[in-house]
């Protein structure tokens, strides 16, 4: 289809008249009319405001056809939220996780001094675990914690 059909049929299609895009273009509807008879063609800087007039894109006006809308705009917006949504429940539990282990960290050292049940080479565990907690608290405050799916997105 060429440029001056679509122009007249997507004009028709939006109950549009000549003089209603000619006032809206600051134009005269001659100018219009010359156009949907493949007289003339609009200058350069009349293509973005006629694309928004007509409501499609200069593409679809210079091609005479209207593109397929991708089937997957909304399908992609949502899969944006759900991977966000993932990635602050997967922050939160790292958060979580880290607190846990230096509570329990923190509670084994304390009975371990209090009750005398020590043994000096265990120290390597709650060193492991303060360690991994903060670690797990600084990561995630700086969002450096990757969600899973997005990880192995990386790689393909």
């Amino acid at each position: 289809m060429k440029f001056c059909d679509f122009l007249f049929e997507r004009r028709k299609a939006l109950g549009l008249t000549q003089q209603n895009i000619a006032d809206k273009l600051g134009i005269t509807n001659k100018a219009v009319s010359k156009w949907e008879a493949g007289e003339t063609f609009p200058e350069t800087a009349q293509l973005i405001p006629l694309s928004e007039i007509l409501g499609c894109t200069v593409d679809e006006m210079l091609k005479g056809m209207e593109q397929p809308k991708p089937s997957g705009v909304e399908p992609q917006r949502q899969e944006s939220e759900a991977i966000s949504s993932k990635k602050v429940r997967y922050a939160v539990w790292a958060e979580i996780d880290s607190v846990i282990m230096m509570v329990i960290t923190a509670t084994y050292l304390c009975v371990g001094f209090i009750f005398n049940i020590w043994h000096p080479t265990w120290v390597l565990f709650p060193i492991g675990g303060i360690a991994c907690g903060i670690v797990g608290v600084i990561k995630t405050a700086k969002g450096d914690i990757k969600d899973k799916d997005e990880t192995t997105d990386d790689e393909d």
